[in-house]
């Protein structure tokens, strides 16, 4: 009887503890899941191209990958452009976003 009830509270034991783990590990992939979220929260920019690079882009990106300037809301396709972009004068800004609010030439299908 006695070895009984002592299996069943070292079976208690482990089973509050793997809980407890669980519960632990959990709580923190919620709050990464919540990290990550708001780090890819989609916002509106107005250009159609990456003012660097010209590659086509959608009206929504990452509000880590775009900056204000005068205020619009630039988008960039990498990290690398936004970073160039970063360390340009006006100037070369100015002619970059020119280039980029040309729309985007769609390929019209041949019937």
């Amino acid at each position: 009887m006695i070895k009984r009830t002592l299996s069943l509270v070292v079976i208690a034991v482990v089973v509050l503890t793997l809980s407890a783990v669980a519960a632990s590990a959990t709580g923190k992939v919620e709050k990464e899941s919540k990290k990550t979220a708001k780090a890819e929260k989609l916002v509106e920019v107005v250009n159609p191209r990456c003012p660097l690079m010209g590659t086509p882009m959608d009206k929504t990106v990452p509000e880590n990958m775009t900056r204000m300037y005068k205020g619009q809301r630039i988008g960039f396709c990498c990290d690398k452009c936004l970073k160039n972009w970063d360390t340009m004068n006006d100037a070369d800004r100015d002619a970059k976003l020119k280039e980029a609010l040309k729309p985007v030439k769609t390929e019209k299908k041949k019937k």
